[in-house]
């Protein structure tokens, strides 16, 4: 597998992850060492073991001026106001986000100043609230609400505004009122989300927190940082930046686990498919859809497809043919559900497993047919050069000398792309698929920009190598006469949902699904008229003797 595609495994993901932790470990010590070799109170790099029995000092032996641990009492009052500014922000938030999102009054009152407010830097304020409300704890609590609010209330609108349409219409069926949807619907599904939002908010809640401590306090971990920061003491302010840091991450991983065990359906994104026998099945697609952004292109796909089928795909533009022959080859992946091959999960990238023949000639035009034929091979031969060279050559060279006679370009065998008919182009591209002897081989309009009579000698042909390899085709094509003569299934994409005033709401999913054989044709009149009629009938004309 290419380096872009390897996930590293639990091991050495956690070696990597503590790699730049020991670093920075290292290097530190190692400076810290050298300049206090030249000056052994040097303040500016204290040593780790005098970092550590500062941190011991603050944390065990009480202040002979007070009497009190400082370490626990500066964490608990700066807790005490990170929380309370968090719980204020969250509760606006909540309310205040489900109103906007839900009720389209308040949305259109309300949206507007809060994206206002959000663009004021929250440390600017700060003065205001030191003269207004006083030096005291309500300054600090919020300075911190000031400064979250805002954007977790746009979270949190963004949100309920994500909600399926279809589910509040289905409430409303119901006989809920405004009331009982924000309290039944929107807010279970929102609350996942606000605590995501309220992860995101406690970064700058610290930062804002920090601020106001160092300006006005007498406690606090940002008090007690930049009070000793005159004296140069960085064996203090080195282990309290360490150990906000470990609050933070330890707050961040509570947050996340109280919503794992509170909103469990949140975080459900099924589980691996298990493995079983699927007998002929060789393609298994299971309620797979696409989407890109806020437009779906493919919705509720599912289908099996036996081995050594052939494939048809039809349909009107746009209506995610291409996209889910991309999703097979691994091009593109499932906005959700799965795709089995031979019933394992289909491999996160494009492989041998899989040809694929683009509708654009896919061949390279620096090479002459035959190396076009043999890079295959010379990509196996040398993983560093991928070239070959000598005997090694030479015998590549004599085993695609078959495959040239196949597909009749023997005689231009050292002719480059450029020189070749558009036909036997795509003859050359549909044999440099099957080198390496894919099961599966995916055709994006392969035949779309030939013309007819070049078009039929490339049926023959196609239809000649797939009963020769016995391969699993998808073949997208917009002749329905192409789609007939070819595949022994047809399949048809269209949208069965829409919405005219926004189209991508619905994507489409497969509406017909058509076995093709002498059998089904005596039932389909319409397949044997279609055959008769002249190629390359569009799929727009003949749309419906499908439906």
């Amino acid at each position: 597998m290419r380096l872009i595609n390897r996930t590293p495994g639990r091991v050495l993901g956690l070696a990597l992850a503590a790699t730049p932790f020991a670093a920075t470990i290292v290097i530190y010590a190692v400076a810290s060492h050298f300049r206090r070799l030249e000056n052994p109170a040097d303040k500016l790099l204290p040593s780790i073991e005098q970092m550590a029995a500062t941190f011991w000092r603050l944390a065990a032996v009480p202040d002979r001026r007070t009497g009190d641990l400082v370490l626990w009492v500066d964490t608990f009052d700066s807790l005490w106001r990170l929380g309370f500014g968090m719980a204020v922000a969250t509760a606006f938030a909540l309310i205040t986000g489900i109103l906007i999102g839900f009720v389209p009054h308040i949305r259109a009152a309300l949206a507007p100043y809060i994206s206002a407010i959000s663009l004021i830097p929250p440390i600017t304020v700060l003065p205001i609230l030191f003269i207004v409300v006083g030096l005291g704890e309500a300054s600090k609590v919020m300075l911190v609400a000031l400064g979250t609010a805002p954007v977790m209330t746009r979270a949190t609108a963004q949100a309920v505004m994500e909600i399926p349409g279809e589910l509040v219409i289905k409430a409303q069926t119901l006989g809920a009122n405004t009331w009982q949807m924000m309290t039944r619907l929107v807010l279970p599904q929102v609350l996942p989300r606000l605590i995501t939002a309220l992860r995101l908010g406690l970064v700058p809640g610290w930062i804002f927190l920090i601020s106001a401590e160092a300006i006005a306090s007498t406690s606090g971990l940002g008090y007690r940082i930049f009070l000793v920061r005159r004296f140069l003491a960085m064996d203090v302010i080195l282990p309290y930046v360490i150990w906000i840091t470990l609050l933070a991450y330890v707050i961040d991983r509570l947050l996340l686990l109280l919503s794992m065990r509170a909103f469990r359906w949140a975080h459900l994104q099924g589980g691996k498919p298990v493995t079983r026998n699927v007998g002929n099945t060789k393609i298994s697609v299971r309620n797979v859809t696409k989407s890109y952004g806020d437009t779906i292109v493919l919705e509720r796909v599912s289908i099996d497809i036996a081995r050594g089928s052939f494939c048809t795909i039809v349909g009107a533009s746009g209506c995610g043919k291409s996209t889910f022959l991309r999703m097979l080859l691994s091009q593109e992946h499932p906005s959700g559900g799965d795709i089995l091959i031979d019933g394992e999960p289909l491999p996160r990238e494009p492989t041998p497993q899989r040809g694929i023949v683009f509708q654009k000639y896919s061949v390279f035009p620096h090479l002459t047919v035959e190396d076009n034929l043999i890079l295959a091979e010379e990509f196996e031969c040398s993983a560093l050069t991928a070239r070959s060279f000598g005997a090694a050559r030479r015998k590549a060279r004599e085993r695609v000398t078959e495959t040239l006679d196949k597909i009749g370009l023997a005689a231009a065998r050292k002719r480059y792309p450029a020189q070749l008919s558009g036909g036997m182009q795509q003859r050359l591209a549909i044999a440099q698929a099957l080198l390496k002897k894919p099961d599966v081989l995916l055709l994006d309009e392969p035949f779309g920009a030939l013309d007819p009579g070049i078009r039929l000698d490339m049926h023959e042909l196609l239809l000649e190598l797939w009963k020769e390899r016995g391969m699993t085709v998808f073949m997208v094509t917009h002749d329905i006469h192409e789609a007939f003569k070819l595949g022994t299934r047809l399949l048809v994409f269209d949208k069965t949902r829409h919405d005219p005033h926004a189209p991508e709401r619905y994507g489409a999913t497969i509406t017909y699904d058509l076995p093709i054989d002498s059998a089904s044709r005596a039932d389909v009149p319409e397949a044997n008229e279609l055959i008769q009629q002249p190629p390359n009938n569009h799929i727009g004309a003949n749309h419906a003797h499908i439906n």
